[in-house]
């Protein structure tokens, strides 16, 4: 019941936003692919680490099969999505098997915008279909380990921004680290301070601190675990220490780990990692949500920019139209003057606004003056003031709190482009229609969304 009705409002959701906010991002280059690719599949659980972080091991644990390879040097350097695949076999293993070119064309699945990386990254990329119960509400991708040199660079496509492709779509990023290098690999650093900040929310983090099993003692796993506090706290640039699993492998354990008597006292840990993961599709409603409401927001930021944009120029080219007035005016006045001190009215007198041919005159001189001041000065001031708004873009917004800050901060060098790709030259009606779509389904989807999880939570 519970499952049926989080997918019609899966369905309702996707349609929601192909039909409000994909034109909208489309029309103002927000995104070069489809809103609604990254919600329209089921929830995904990302797996990050080094190469030696024990990445596979877990995965292979969790789909009850050894589908993976795994090793204490690099043994994969693809990225591999593991879903689930019917089969009339009743032990777990692989049913299918495709490689990335496969999904990146599939509409199916939610990988076409990673085509534009390149061949590289295709041929390093798969799906493998497994007939694991574990796999019937999610799927799991598992990716290269992190590297602390430059040879990322050889890696023929840019590692940081398809992990940050795949966090973005991701219901649970698990972030694994071992004893050996407890946070202190380049790639991750990065991964942490400047992809998954930007691409995925703080609570979608979960970092794993496995193979503690290595460790010689209590002493040896509390430095470990200082250590990796540590080094977090430099990256995240958090003032808290995040949650941190402490995990092992039992079947990779060595014998003379087994002695280790603080492993009893984590045990608890393991299990509650792997009820963070099979909580991931539980929490997709709610995922589902702040994804509307992340995107939805951008966008309607975006068009409340352009529509201030928009009226401040309509209010400059105005102001240079009723100056126009006073121009055509003085022009008029300027004639009037002329033909009464050239003598051209009987005795000089007012019987002059009587002559049509004097007042043709001078109706004909105003209008001219008129035009040519519009040709001339309004294209000028527009210009101008399209160039003082590019450099005080910021005013045309109005940030109330932090969170529209850190809206504002990613919005900006978007509506800077778009600004400078049309030379400010757009419908300013389209614009606040695109302004009302986006604003009436944020409103809508996060009320039916929020009541659903209500629901949902009180049973």
């Amino acid at each position: 019941m519970k499952k049926g009705y989080v997918e019609k409002l899966r369905q309702d959701l996707i349609g929601l936003v192909g039909k409000k906010l994909n034109p909208v991002s489309k029309r103002y280059a927000y995104s070069d692919t489809d809103l609604e690719v990254h919600i329209k599949w089921r929830p995904l659980v990302l797996v990050l680490g080094n190469y030696s972080s024990g990445k596979s091991t877990l995965i292979n644990e969790l789909v009850g099969c050894d589908v993976q390879r795994t090793g204490q040097a690099p043994t994969d350097d693809s990225f591999t999505v593991l879903t689930y695949g019917e089969s009339d076999r009743e032990d777990t293993g692989i049913v299918g098997e495709h490689e990335g070119s496969h999904l990146f064309a599939n509409e199916e699945y939610p990988f076409s915008s990673l085509k534009k990386y390149g061949q590289r990254l295709s041929s390093h990329f798969a799906i493998k279909k497994l007939n694991s119960p574990f796999l019937k509400d999610l799927a799991i991708i598992d990716t290269p380990g992190m590297l602390d040199s430059l040879a990322e660079r050889d890696r023929g496509y840019d590692y940081q921004a398809v992990i940050g492709e795949l966090a973005s779509m991701a219901d649970l990023v698990i972030l694994m680290f071992d004893p050996h290098k407890a946070g202190t690999i380049r790639e991750t650093h990065e991964s942490l301070r400047k992809t998954l900040p930007a691409k995925t929310f703080e609570d979608r983090v979960v970092f794993v601190l496995n193979r503690v099993d290595e460790c010689g003692s209590m002493m040896d796993l509390l430095r470990v675990y200082g250590t990796l506090c540590w080094n977090l706290s430099q990256m995240t640039g958090r003032k808290d220490i995040p949650h941190i699993y402490l995990t092992y492998s039992p079947e990779c354990q060595s014998e003379s780990s087994k002695v280790q008597s603080y492993l009893e006292e984590i045990t608890s840990h393991r299990d509650k990692l792997k009820d963070a993961i099979f909580a991931a599709p539980r929490f997709r409603l709610e995922h589902l949500m702040s994804y509307v409401e992340h995107h939805g927001g951008r966008l309607e930021m975006l068009t409340s920019a352009l529509m201030n944009y928009k009226h401040g120029k309509f209010m400059t080219s105005l102001k240079w139209c009723f100056y126009g007035v006073f121009a055509a005016v003085a022009v008029a006045l300027g004639l009037v003057g002329y033909f009464y001190y050239q003598g051209s009215f009987p005795n000089r007198t007012l019987d002059w606004l009587m002559g049509p041919k004097q007042w043709g005159l001078v109706g004909v001189g105003a209008g001219s003056a008129y035009l040519l001041w519009l040709i001339l000065s309004v294209p000028l001031a527009r210009m101008k003031f399209h160039r003082r708004a590019m450099l005080s873009i910021d005013s045309y917004i109005k940030i109330q709190n932090q969170t529209e800050q850190d809206t504002w901060d990613h919005m900006k060098q978007m509506v800077l482009d778009f600004l400078s790709k049309t030379n400010g030259s757009f419908s300013g009606m389209k614009v606040r229609r695109d302004h009302r779509h986006v604003k009436g389904a944020i409103k809508k989807t996060t009320k039916d969304l929020r009541k659903a999880v209500s629901q949902l939570q009180n049973g």
